[in-house]
């Protein structure tokens, strides 16, 4: 999955039966409305995507029922996740490295490195600053 915008869950099941899903920080949300005649359908909030891979659980259950219910558990893959940081204590290896804003990108070659803007257009490095004399 390319984005985690994209992330729809989709299932057949009673109307007699109380639906929640469980998103990736154990929170718990109640399912309540069908796609049709054609079964559920869920989607995170705006603002509550995910930004790396994450882990949904179905949770199916009678209404005021004590017992615990049905579980289907789904994990959503995204092609570019997002990291607030990340610790690398052995270096990084990586053909190129993109921005996210401004899509500039740095490629290693065999003799050092090649710079790009969002244009893939190649960026020239400014002078250096004369140092004040004292």
């Amino acid at each position: 999955m390319a984005a985690g915008k994209d992330v729809v869950l989709r299932w057949h099941g009673p109307d007699t039966l109380t639906y929640r899903i469980q998103g990736p920080d154990g929170s718990a949300e109640t399912v309540t409305s069908r796609n049709g005649t054609s079964g559920w359908e869920w989607s995170p909030k705006a603002g509550q995507e995910p930004k790396r891979d994450a882990t949904y659980t179905l949770m199916a259950t009678f209404p005021g029922s004590q017992q615990p219910g049905s579980f289907l558990t789904t994990t959503v893959h995204l092609r570019s996740p997002e990291f607030e940081s990340v610790t690398a204590t052995s270096g990084v290896h990586a053909p190129w490295v993109e921005g996210t804003a401004e899509k500039g990108r740095i490629t290693f070659t065999a003799r050092g490195a090649r710079l790009q803007d969002d244009a893939r257009s190649p960026c020239r490095p400014r002078p250096p600053r004369p140092r004040p004399t004292r």
